[in-house]
């Protein structure tokens, strides 16, 4: 799952610019208007770059391959994805506005075979132009070159290599048009820092992002934009709601000055929270008390949520002891003389019998999960369990945070005393004779099937 940060500075740079000291001005919402020439004093919009789109050629030997590029940015998207599924960790580290990322689509490359690669780009006129051209990954960022409508760059092939498969990217950057105030733009952050908490804002197909006034509290700022009922997202809680379509206000804090304010329904939310999650379909099936596991639930990052929907059937035995004598051998003398005899056979039958409604208690005793290999029961963790019913019967959903990265399930082996000897258990027969039946003898557990229909939720890697 990629997730896409902005960070609130009306003006960016992947270069180091050297600036004189400024005095503080007296700004409240960061955005470089002295207050008592500010109208709006505690709420300033983060201004974009505007969209820019071009062509990239990238000269391969001995083809070119060119795809478009552009900044375009799915803001109402992005917000979406913040309020539902944001990795908090890498959301702190990101330092580049979401409309600097140039995206391009992924189509067929050759393989990368040599040191260096040389790309060309074309870009359209823009009403907004950035500054610079950077590459950027995790070990930090370079500006390539001095923003023009036309521009050749190289990449190394562990650069181009990044680009290409998510875990570099190319960025813009754009210097401050208006250096009035004389604020370098370290300056400018840590004023930000100091002043101003950001929020991300979503009503319909209204979406934003603001600087706001510390001076204003997040419960004022939610009565002056009439979401004083908006009610806070909790992630477990997401894939347990209830869903409506009716609209509503929705937040959730991200860390110390950084939220996000939404308003849609509940069920828009809940179908954005799971496109982070791979679903599938599995049946878990203990036969004759042999246990079973399932281990498909895919490798994950540590602390990602796993959801489970569970549904249980099963069925028991009983067993009658049988017994039959038969008279064997031929003639017409009597049983006992030598032609004649008889065998008494004792059996142990089976019969299925109808078996209760499984309670959850009845599957915490007897489904263990195996976190990186190692047994937890379902009670010694900290998950969310509730019992529902629908047209198909009783069903369980289960949520928890992975405290490991390999999940899998198991249902135990059922203990010995559980378990019958049944068929033909023995043969008693006189005179020395013998029987047409062998003896056959079979362990039979009191359980014939417990059967167990899982959908499973997992968490997406970043």
């Amino acid at each position: 799952m990629k997730i896409f940060i902005l960070l609130p500075l009306l003006a960016l740079s992947c270069g180091k610019v050297t600036e004189p000291k400024a005095k503080d001005l007296a700004d409240d919402d960061g955005d470089g208007k002295e207050n008592r020439r500010d109208q709006n004093k505690s709420i300033a919009d983060l201004p974009d770059l505007g969209l820019i789109k071009g062509k990239m050629k990238i000269h391969f030997t001995p083809k070119t391959v060119e795809v478009e590029i552009s900044n375009k940015l799915n803001l109402e998207k992005n917000v979406l994805d913040l309020v539902t599924k944001g990795n908090l960790v890498s959301f702190s580290q990101k330092q580049q506005l979401d409309w600097a990322n140039l995206s391009f689509p992924k189509v067929e490359y050759p393989v990368l075979d040599q040191e260096n690669y040389k790309l060309d780009f074309s870009f359209g006129v823009t009403r907004n132009p950035p500054s610079q051209l950077c590459y950027e990954d995790s070990e930090g960022t370079k500006v390539l070159k001095s923003w023009s409508n036309f521009m050749d760059i190289e990449l190394t092939r562990q650069q181009l290599e990044k680009v290409l498969t998510g875990y570099g990217k190319l960025t813009l950057s754009r210097l401050k048009e208006n250096n009035r105030n004389q604020m370098s733009t370290a300056e400018m952050e840590e004023n930000l820092r100091k002043t101003t908490y950001e929020v991300y804002y979503l009503e319909g197909k209204n979406s934003r992002i603001m600087n706001v006034s510390k001076k204003i509290s997040f419960d004022r700022l939610l009565k002056k934009l009439n979401a004083e009922e908006a009610a806070s997202i909790d992630k477990m809680n997401l894939f347990f709601a209830s869903t409506t379509d009716d609209e509503a206000w929705w937040y959730r804090k991200l860390n110390s000055r950084t939220f996000v304010l939404v308003k849609t329904s509940l069920q828009k939310l809940q179908d954005n929270f799971l496109t982070g999650f791979t679903r599938s379909n599995n049946s878990l099936i203990r036969q004759n008390g042999h246990g079973a596991s399932l281990k498909n639930s895919p490798l994950t990052q540590e602390h990602a949520f796993h959801f489970y929907r569970i549904r249980a059937h099963r069925s028991l035995r009983t067993f009658k002891v049988r017994k039959e004598t038969k008279i064997y051998g031929s003639g017409g003398g009597r049983e006992g003389d030598g032609h004649r005899w008889k065998c008494d056979h004792t059996w142990r039958d089976i019969r299925r019998v109808p078996a209760p409604e499984v309670s959850y208690q009845f599957l915490n005793e007897n489904l263990l999960l195996q976190i990186d290999k190692k047994n937890v029961a379902l009670g010694a963790i900290d998950l969310k369990v509730e019992e529902k019913e629908d047209s198909r019967g009783i069903y369980w959903d289960i949520g928890f945070q992975s405290p490991g990265q390999e999940v899998s399930l198991t249902l135990k082996s059922l203990p010995a005393a559980t378990y019958f000897k049944t068929g033909l258990l023995n043969v008693k027969c006189t005179n020395g004779g013998w029987s047409q039946e062998e003896i056959d003898i079979r362990d039979s557990n009191q359980e014939e099937e417990l059967s167990l229909k899982i959908e499973s939720f997992v968490e997406k890697k970043d």
